[in-house]
């Protein structure tokens, strides 16, 4: 059986760490353990430190920012993806350190990555993500579908012109093999987050694996770098008071997008080529026309008050 290379990035997580580590000794395949800090000030060091003294062949701790200066979660998992390809793992798994795996968390991951692989020419990219349990940080349930609670899609929308509008993926539950890695790395500064970026890799040159079986608690503390609140009224009431921020996040997936066909635009189909091109010049065109472009792309967002969202900033 494949051994499954763990990615830890950690940042001030000394409260919840220690439960993380605890349901991945749980796991029920072999695994093996790359932690990088983000420049912790907390225990979160130590305890990383004592958990590669009790694991001496199992756990490896990379050299980390210095302390009180993080250069994020980003930059943080970039970092471990390349050392996890540097190293010859054929398979990784993504974790957070405020969550809890389920013990199935690994099995689940790597049995439906190699179904998948089976069916597939060899070296294609694969990426497969679960549900996630939304938990408190007493890790009291308060939903039972991150899917749900957040109105995704991950089946409907996991093609690459979807994913370039709203990431379905979340990190902490995907696993993913290293065909995948040699395609998307290095990560770039304009990818809004690593999970996001694997995903359009993943679904412009591989496929995608969604598994409704949750494998993780998804810990909710206030802390999170990024949250699970529920698509709710006073959600909605919410977001829409902060149209700077709105925006901003507008701005930063056509970031993204801009550094995706950078790297990707020759290798990907002519229609989508077409897509790409059609996206990127929206900002640039007057207020009313890039509605009516957005019109005719067919733009949308899983649930109709993000697509509205969407059309109200864009």
């Amino acid at each position: 059986m494949s051994t499954v290379c763990v990615l830890l990035a950690t940042y001030q997580g000394a409260a919840y760490l220690p439960t993380f580590l605890a349901s991945l000794e749980r796991q029920r395949v072999p695994w093996r353990l790359l932690a990088r800090d983000d420049g912790s000030t907390d225990a979160t060091p130590a305890q990383l430190e004592a958990f590669a003294r009790r694991h001496p062949d199992r756990v490896r701790l990379l050299p980390g920012a210095p302390p009180g200066r993080p250069g994020g979660a980003r930059a943080n998992f970039a970092a471990l993806l390349e050392a996890a390809l540097a190293d010859g793992a054929e398979v990784v798994a993504l974790a957070d350190q405020d969550d809890v795996w389920t013990d199935a968390r690994l099995a689940h991951g790597l049995a439906a990555l190699r179904q998948a692989e089976a069916t597939l020419p060899a070296g294609t990219p694969v990426l497969v993500h679960s549900d996630l349990v939304v938990v408190g940080s007493d890790l009291r349930p308060l939903h039972p579908s991150f899917w749900r609670a957040r109105r995704l899609d991950p089946w409907g929308r996991s093609d690459l012109r979807s994913l370039l509008l709203e990431n379905v993926v979340t990190g902490c539950a995907t696993t993913v093999n290293a065909a995948l890695l040699a395609r998307a790395l290095p990560i770039p500064e304009e990818a809004v987050m690593h999970d996001w970026w694997l995903a359009l890799v993943a679904a412009a040159f591989g496929r995608i694996v969604p598994l409704g079986e949750p494998t993780v608690l998804y810990r909710q503390h206030g802390s999170n770098a990024v949250g699970a609140d529920a698509w709710s009224l006073r959600f909605v009431v919410r977001e829409a008071t902060r149209p700077a921020a709105i925006r901003e996040r507008i701005a930063a997936g056509w970031r993204q997008a801009g550094a995706f066909a950078a790297r990707y635009r020759a290798a990907l189909p002519a229609a989508d080529r077409a897509f790409l091109d059609a996206l990127l010049a929206l900002p640039r065109q007057p207020w009313g026309q890039r509605r009516r472009t957005a019109l005719q792309l067919g733009l949308r967002k899983g649930a109709w008050l993000r697509t509205l969202g969407l059309y109200a900033f864009l």
